[in-house]
């Protein structure tokens, strides 16, 4: 939007410049040319900064199932994807050994979910230490990813994720850097129709301010970008700021500015202390 804005404001620099060469720009009652500007006037937005990274989802609940005792698949009764129901016969384990007659072993759910069979070949060896499936539950979603370490200290519980338009929060947060990576391992709880164990990217929070002065990087003046200009009786008055969260969308001002203010957002640079300007737009 913003760039638009600026295209506009060009033209309309251009188009003053050629009509004060002619002697018809815009002028006060002394004669004094007026300097076009786009203005905004301030109020109360929201602003943040978030950081992409990768995340992968995690269901609950989350268990493996494994034999309660050794012997080979007989028969496997649910395939991937199915809803199973907690108590329902998932495999049955063949137990027989030479010169014995043994009732094959019932593999049970032990909660309603989602399967995920791990060993599918009739004959197969198993054991109690062998899962032969996995079932995920969806009463709950979360998803799991590791925050560099420049940006642990800004996480916090409460931390806003966004998923594919999902907006989820910071459940958990590891109390210590994982010193192989350098990253702080991070869970998050979210809602969507997403998939245990697919991968996503999330968007993290690091800072926010609910009720900010947010400007564009345009209508800062100066290399250390400390400076505005607001407009008092159609004068340009030069005014000192403290910036805080800096997007691409723009600057927050934590500093020398007031809900209701009017600053310059376009054509800053052209001005000085004192200029009388001509307010061509006033931005949303």
């Amino acid at each position: 939007m913003f760039a638009r804005k600026l295209f506009k404001f060009l033209v309309i620099i251009t188009v003053a410049c050629i009509s004060s060469s002619n002697g018809t720009g815009s002028e006060n009652n002394n004669g004094t040319y007026k300097k076009p500007v786009i203005v905004k006037i301030v109020k109360p937005e929201s602003i943040s900064r978030k950081i992409n990274l990768g995340a992968i989802v995690k269901g609950y609940p989350d268990v493996f199932v494994f034999p309660d005792m050794p012997g080979k698949i007989l028969k496997i009764n649910v395939s991937d994807g199915q809803f199973v129901r907690k108590g329902q016969i998932l495999a049955l384990i063949d137990r027989s050994a030479p010169g014995f007659d043994v009732k094959p072993l019932t593999v049970l759910s032990p909660i309603s979910g989602y399967v995920q069979v791990l060993v599918k070949d009739i004959g197969y060896p198993v054991s109690p230490s062998t899962p032969i499936f996995r079932i995920v539950g969806k009463k709950k979603l979360y998803v799991k990813f590791n925050v560099p370490e420049v940006f642990a200290h800004k996480i916090k519980k409460g931390s806003r994720v966004e998923i594919d338009g999902s907006i989820g929060k910071v459940i958990n947060i590891s109390p210590a850097l994982d010193m192989r990576t350098r990253t702080l391992p991070v869970e998050a709880v979210i809602s969507g129709n997403f998939i245990p164990g697919q991968s996503v990217v999330a968007k993290v929070e690091i800072e926010r301010s609910d009720s900010a002065i947010v400007l564009p990087s345009s209508a800062f003046v100066g290399e250390s970008e400390n400076y505005v200009f607001i407009i008092r009786n159609l004068t340009a008055k030069k005014v000192k700021v403290e910036t805080g969260i800096k997007t691409s969308k723009g600057y927050e001002v934590r500093k020398g500015l007031r809900f209701g203010d009017t600053v310059v957002v376009f054509g800053a640079n052209t001005l000085k202390e004192g200029d009388s300007v001509n307010i061509v737009e006033v931005v949303r």
